[in-house]
């Protein structure tokens, strides 16, 4: 096959006319998502956003830049389905963007454009595309993440400092979105940042860098920019969700080992067999059981290092139950199987509520078998395949680590980081098995597949210019001289 170095995708300081292509194709099955459930899926989650969106009391427990583009679409529309369109058109332009990279890598371009396609069809993808969560545009920015990752294992491939520079510098921006649309966002960009800091040694400045500069976007925006306009604080209970949920681990365990003053402790939210109740009908794999109205979080203010101290008390009388705790409530980052708790997928429309939302469907034909495709996806035999992120993980761990070896570069090993840094920060603050919390990393890891089409190494890398079996260069005229021109068996 021969190839036009010029007609390689580039990366460039905009996008590529077909990286906009390619998006807008991704884009329009999900258009027909949201015209059988505009304005689209709405949990109470999306509720409260849009309610603090259209009636003020903004607070940090959700991103305020998501709820900032909620009252945007109000205001200039009266209804959330322009931050819908927009979000699952992020979503697009990050599935595109790895599709793009890994084209730029080597892998198959027919390949990677049939998986893109089938990602696209996918009713998981769409359903999720119009779910109005922050973890879709989160989900969009992770993927530029990724797409940047791919690209700075090219960069070292072809000993390219600028490309790597410019690579590093977007991820910067990247990784101080990622820490502006979701609480663990910075465990994901500080620890990816250290990972390619330690392994990309001869960058590791600019790496730890484009970290420290999304730890002072964050730092920034939570000091002055959302005091500026009026975001509140949520109280201690969202920091202290971890040690709320294990100390009531250890209460509906063994009642007998906490003392009067824990109890009194304890009593100041909520009484003390009210902890066991809610903590025994969730069980371990949710934390869902501290929005039962009967706890007074507001009372937790001011004690938090009480509770702090109860917990290490939790930890050093019961460490086995407290370690069964974490593992069983961040089981949807590092479980395959589908035993580890009752997976949440989407919505089925806007929940009941009393802001006058409903589902207006734009062509009602398509609400129905909508529907049921999600029904069917959400059966016991399908949803672990369907939804659950980590069995597809590891097959690309294996497809990354078999191209790797291949290959013979352990450059092609980089793509793999951000599914491995995506486990890692959700695995410590995940509160429930919602499949949107490691949703991104299943898109990735499907994507990531591709790689085990990879059969020559971007031209211009060096060991892809003395494999003389792999590239023949193509000599000019009676000059001898080289031209642009690639032939790769």
């Amino acid at each position: 096959m021969t190839t036009n170095i010029s007609s390689l995708p580039r990366l460039g300081r905009r996008p590529s006319r077909n990286a906009i292509v390619l998006t807008i194709a991704v884009w329009l099955p999900m258009l027909g998502w949201f015209a059988a459930f505009r304005p689209g899926f709405m949990s109470a989650d999306s509720l409260e956003i849009y309610r603090q969106a259209t009636q003020g009391g903004w607070l940090d427990i959700q991103p305020p830049i998501y709820t900032a583009a909620m009252w945007l679409s109000h205001v200039l529309i009266g209804s959330p389905s322009l931050l819908t369109l927009a979000q699952s058109l992020f979503l697009a332009a990050g599935i595109a963007a790895v599709a793009v990279a890994l084209v730029r890598i080597g892998a198959n371009r027919t390949v990677v454009l049939a998986t893109t396609a089938v990602v696209a069809l996918s009713p998981q993808v769409g359903a999720f595309s119009i779910s109005m969560w922050k973890d879709v545009p989160y989900a969009a920015t992770f993927l530029l993440v990724s797409a940047r990752v791919i690209d700075l294992a090219r960069a070292r491939m072809l000993n390219d400092p600028r490309l790597t520079r410019r690579v590093i510098w977007s991820l910067a921006l990247w990784f101080s979105v990622a820490a502006a649309f979701r609480q663990n966002g910075i465990l994901l960009a500080v620890g990816l940042a250290v990972a390619l800091a330690l392994i990309v040694r001869s960058s590791w400045k600019q790496i730890l860098a484009a970290g420290l500069i999304a730890i002072a976007v964050l730092g920034l925006l939570k000091v002055v920019v959302y005091r500026v306009i009026g975001v509140k604080a949520s109280g201690a209970q969202p920091s202290l969700a971890i040690q709320l949920h294990d100390i009531a681990a250890g209460a509906q365990a063994d009642p007998d080992s906490f003392t009067a003053s824990d109890r009194a402790l304890m009593d100041r939210m909520a009484p003390f067999e009210v902890w066991r109740q809610t903590y025994a009908s969730s069980g371990c794999s949710s934390a869902n059981w501290e929005w039962d109205p009967r706890f007074r979080w507001d009372k937790l203010d001011g004690h938090s290092s009480e509770v702090i101290s109860l917990w290490t008390r939790v930890i050093a009388n019961h460490p086995l139950l407290v370690a069964r705790n974490r593992l069983c409530i961040g089981a949807i980052a590092f479980r395959p199987d589908t035993n580890a708790g009752v997976l949440y997928t989407v919505s089925r429309g806007v929940d009941a509520n009393p802001l006058g939302l409903h589902t207006a469907p734009i062509i009602g034909a398509l609400d129905d078998p909508g529907r049921n495709v999600l029904d069917v996806l959400d059966e016991p035999g399908i949803q672990g395949i369907a939804w659950r992120a980590p069995g597809w993980i590891y097959a690309a761990y294996v497809a990354v680590l078999v191209v790797a070896l291949r290959r013979r570069r352990w450059e092609l090993l980089l793509p793999a980081l951000p599914l491995l840094m995506l486990q890692l920060s959700v695995f410590p603050v995940n509160p429930a098995q919602d499949a949107r919390y490691m949703f991104p990393g299943l898109v990735l890891a499907v994507l990531l597949l591709t790689l085990v089409s990879v059969r020559s190494l971007p031209p211009g890398s060096a060991a892809a210019d003395v494999s003389s079996d792999r590239v023949d260069v193509a000599r000019s005229g009676a000059g001898g001289e080289r031209d642009n021109e690639l032939i790769m068996t």
